[in-house]
């Protein structure tokens, strides 16, 4: 996705994208936060009538359909159970394991309340025996 300056004006607290300000006179009310004004050339500067089209997000994300490649997961874990659970009982630190493992913390913590929940759910069935409805 390019990058680029789009024209606005108002105040530093204030500003309002010249696009913006255009359609919503063209459609004689405030544009709603949800609603984007798209570019139909492409050219942020043209800010022609006939180059504006009133679109919301999912529209405009089928039009750019790059928008949110750099947000999106760029890696998929896979981790060993029994090796996480290891290194969990020998650092007590989700944070040794992320950098020892090169993800981010939050994915290992994510990942050991999962496994440890199993753990727990398989301890409890084997304790009672199974489910069982009697």
């Amino acid at each position: 996705m390019k990058k680029y300056i789009r024209p606005t004006v108002g105040s530093k607290e204030n500003q309002e994208a010249i696009s913006r300000i255009i359609m919503s006179k063209k459609l004689g009310r405030l544009l709603l936060s949800e609603e984007i004004v798209h570019h139909i050339n492409g050219d942020p500067k043209d800010n022609g009538e006939e180059n504006l089209l009133l679109v919301n997000r999912a529209e405009h994300k089928k039009i750019h359909s790059e928008i949110g490649l750099s947000t999106r997961f760029k890696r998929i874990y896979f981790f060993n159970d029994s090796k996480i659970l290891k290194d969990y009982h020998k650092y007590h630190s989700a944070t040794r394991i992320a950098e020892k493992e090169g993800c981010h913390v939050i994915t290992v913590e994510r990942y050991l309340r999962k496994i440890l929940k199993v753990k727990r759910l398989k301890a409890y069935k084997k304790e009672k025996g199974g489910f069982s409805n009697e």
